[in-house]
């Protein structure tokens, strides 16, 4: 029993997901940057490396979402959880796009054209709405993340290993629960004076942004070892072993 689009598209995964880990990683260490000279203004050599950071962040996480949605097009076909997975990842792509295309012109309309709005009622709503974005885009990849393992489960019964599908449900609560905390913080923190300006608010990001390092590691763990499970010889093994 072989799953040629499942090893496929688990590797492209596999690889998308090691650049978003690393693109976090670089927005973590520019956030630990910033802590210190949070609410100065002048340029200095640290401000230069934060925005060298945060435009590697930026440039990361767009290849990896690229890479990860063509693997997660190969899966679909597969699975119903994988199918489910990329069906999630459509809606993550348009609540983004809404986010980044749609929002901006809104307000921009709404600050030229309806002049009886006071202008801080405005940006208050701005925040408010791209901070609901963000929620709903992380509870979108989390749900993502959730589906892809759940497929993999399904796989790894399929190959009669229910160690590792048993092992699988563990990941998800693990999982699960770091994303609860990290949302949590992400919709606490811009009440706490904005990302920028609010010491208090960079240094609850710091926490948010190495929990999501740990849901990479539990993601990342589980994949490699259903990849490390399809390769041929040991699809061999599995074989050997079901048909004793």
């Amino acid at each position: 029993m072989e799953f040629p689009n499942t090893a496929r598209g688990l590797k492209k995964i596999f690889a998308g997901e090691i650049i978003g880990l690393i693109s976090v990683a670089l927005l973590l260490m520019a956030s630990i940057l910033m802590v210190p000279k949070a609410g100065e203004k002048e340029v200095n050599d640290d401000a230069v490396a934060v925005l060298i950071f945060f435009v590697s962040f930026i440039v990361g996480s767009f290849i990896s979402t690229i890479v990860n949605g063509i693997g997660l097009f190969n899966l679909r076909k597969d699975d119903k959880y994988f199918k489910r997975a990329f069906m999630f990842f459509v809606i993550s792509l348009s609540i983004n796009a809404f986010g980044f295309f749609v929002v901006p012109v809104f307000f921009i309309f709404v600050r030229f054209f309806i002049s009886i709005i006071p202008t801080e009622m405005i940006e208050h709503a701005r925040s408010i709405t791209s901070d609901l974005i963000t929620v709903l885009v992380s509870a979108a990849d989390a749900i993502i993340k959730i589906m892809v393992m759940q497929g993999i489960m399904s796989i790894f019964k399929k190959l009669g290993d229910r160690e590792s599908s048993k092992h699988g449900k563990k990941s998800i609560y693990a999982l699960a629960i770091l994303t609860f905390v990290h949302v949590l913080i992400n919709f606490i923190v811009p009440f706490l004076g904005g990302k920028t300006n609010s010491i208090e608010a960079l240094l609850l990001s710091l926490p948010s942004l190495a929990l999501i390092i740990a849901e990479y590691v539990i993601y990342l763990s589980y994949i490699k070892r259903m990849i490390t499970v399809l390769e041929p010889s040991e699809i061999n093994k599995l074989e050997s072993r079901l048909s004793e």
